[in-house]
C-alpha cells in the first residue's frame, strides 16, 4: 500500500509590532503622522514598533498607547494581549540569557580582567596625528626660539675677559664669540664673524693707554658692549 503525504505550509503569526507596521506602511503614513493624530509620542511610537520593551513606560500607560495606535490603524486583533505574551516571552529569554552569561563571568573572573584592559591600537590616523603634532611642535619652538634671539642682546664672550691688561707689545689679538649673524666692531671698524660666532682681531696699539670697546649688535639693533682697558709700554 503506497501511502501519500501532502504538504501543508504553516503559516507563522506576525508579531504585534510587524502588524503595527505592516498597517502604517498600508496606510501610507509615517510615524509623525501618526503621533500628530495620536497625540502619542514618536519614541514610543517608535518602541513599541520595534519591540523596544526597555524604551517603554509601565504596562498600563502601553495599554493605552497600544489600544489608541490599534483603534487608530483599524487592526481588530487583540493586540494587547499579544504583546503582553511577547513581552513575557523576551523577559524569560533575557533573564535565561543573563543568568548563562553571569555563571560563566565569575567562572572566568581573571580572563574577564584581562580582557577588560584598555586595549592601544596604532592606526595610520594615530601615525599621521603624531607626526603633524610633531611638526607643530617643531615650529613653535623654531618661532619662539628666534623671536627670543630677535628680541634679547647677542652673547659677548672674550678670551680675556680682564677689564686692565698691561703688556710690552705694539699689537694684540682680541679673541671672542657672538651670535653668527651679529654685526660686530672693535673700535668702530666691522669685524669678521665665522659660522660658528667666533671672532678675531688683531688691533694696533699705541704706547700708554689704550681703551678697546667691543659692540655685537643684532638685526633688532639690541647690542652688548664691553670695554678694556690695556697698558702698552
Amino acid at each position: 500500500m503506497t501511502a501519500f503525504f501532502t504538504k501543508k505550509k504553516i503559516r507563522l503569526e506576525k508579531s504585534y509590532a510587524q502588524k503595527l507596521i505592516s498597517a502604517r506602511k498600508k496606510a501610507n503614513l509615517n510615524l509623525e503622522d501618526v503621533e500628530k493624530e495620536t497625540k502619542i509620542s514618536m519614541k514610543y511610537l517608535f518602541a513599541l514598533e520595534y519591540a523596544q520593551y526597555d524604551k517603554l513606560p509601565a504596562d498600563v500607560y502601553v495599554v493605552g498607547f497600544l489600544k489608541r495606535y490599534a483603534d487608530f490603524l483599524k487592526i481588530k486583533n487583540d493586540l494587547v494581549k499579544q504583546y503582553l505574551a511577547e513581552k513575557n516571552i523576551a523577559k524569560t529569554v533575557s533573564f535565561l540569557g543573563t543568568k548563562s552569561v553571569s555563571e560563566n563571568v565569575v567562572k572566568l573572573e581573571p580572563s574577564k580582567k584581562l580582557q577588560s584592559m584598555p586595549k592601544f591600537f596604532i592606526t595610520p590616523e594615530l601615525v599621521i596625528s603624531f607626526c603633524i603634532g610633531v611638526v607643530v611642535i617643531g615650529l613653535l619652538g623654531y618661532i619662539w626660539f628666534q623671536v627670543k634671539s630677535f628680541a634679547a642682546a647677542p652673547p659677548l664672550e672674550l678670551k680675556n675677559e680682564a677689564a686692565e691688561i698691561v703688556i710690552s707689545m705694539e699689537t694684540i689679538n682680541i679673541e671672542g664669540k657672538t651670535d653668527s649673524g651679529a654685526i660686530l666692531t672693535i673700535n668702530g671698524q666691522p669685524v669678521a664673524v665665522d659660522s660658528n660666532g667666533n671672532f678675531v682681531q688683531i688691533v694696533q696699539l699705541i704706547k700708554g693707554i689704550n681703551t678697546i670697546e667691543i659692540i655685537a649688535k643684532n638685526k633688532a639693533d639690541k647690542e652688548t658692549k664691553k670695554v678694556i682697558q690695556i697698558l702698552s709700554k
